[in-house]
Parts: structure tokens; sequence; C-alpha cells
């Protein structure tokens, strides 16, 4: 990563073919008057502290503190960890959008954030449009298939 102003940071990584600057990590340097390192460790803090939240919501709003949704989920967190420490920053939208999109949202906000995610990574992107359709087969048939998609997430 180099530093400088926001018009001089670039962020090299071999899954992206050209330099970036994440929109979020710029959006805060504009705003609070960061400079771009700094705000990506501003959003990293912050989505570590919104991912326990966001587990104990998830799980509470899938069926209480006994289901099986919760358990994935909690399984999940390491993995959250990994992609924190490794630079995906599309990995914090995604696991970020997954919180929204179990909060019962309306399919217009679940396509925004769906479409944004799937602009920025090719694999999370893929991982998310599975889980998604877990979700909607799940919920339109209200059958036992959450046996078979927690096999899937797993």
């Amino acid at each position: 990563m180099e530093t400088g102003n926001l018009e001089d940071v670039t962020m090299r990584h071999l899954a992206y073919p050209f330099p970036l600057v994440s929109l979020l990590y710029a959006e805060l340097s504009f705003v609070a008057s960061f400079n771009a390192v700094w705000s990506s460790v501003a959003i990293g803090l912050l989505y570590l502290f919104a991912l326990p939240l966001g587990v104990y919501l998830a799980t509470r709003k899938m069926a209480g503190t006994n289901s099986p949704y919760g358990a994935v989920v909690i399984l999940l967190i390491p993995l959250a960890v990994v992609w924190s420490v490794w630079f995906i920053p599309q990995a914090y939208s995604a696991v970020l959008s997954l919180l929204y999109l179990t909060l019962a949202t309306t399919p217009l906000l679940a396509l925004l954030l769906s479409t944004a995610v799937i602009i920025g990574h090719g694999g999370v992107a893929t991982w998310l449009l599975i889980i998604l359709l877990i979700h909607y087969i799940n919920n339109r048939y209200k059958s036992d298939f959450l046996k078979i998609s927690l096999i899937i997430y797993i």
C-alpha cells in the first residue's frame, strides 16, 4: 500500500487487474479528513465491532438462540476474521450485507447490496449469490429445505 494524499493512495493486489481505492475508504477520508490508510483502519475496527452484534441479531432473527442458522453464522466468524486480515475489502461488504439480508430487507435493498458485491469480487459474489438462492428457496417453499441448506453452507 502506498500512502500520501488520497489521489496518491493505491492498493496493488493480484486479485485486481487495476489499482483501486475502496469507495468506502475514500468517502470516509473526505468526510472525516483522515488519511486513507487511517480510514481503512477505522472501517476495519467498525467491522470487527459489528460482526459480533450481527451474529447475535441474525441468530435471534432466524429463530432464537437454539437455531441451526445461528450455529452456521457463528462458524463463519473465523472465515470473516481471515478475510479481515487479508486485504479483500469487498469481503467486508459481503459479510455486512448478509447481516442486512437476514433482517428481512426490501427486495430493492437486497438487489443493490448484491450488485455492489458482484461488481467487487468474483468469488465473494458467487458465494453470496448461492446463499441468496438458498434463502429464496427456503422462504418460497417453507419446507424442510433448511437441513439441505445447512449442509450446503458447511
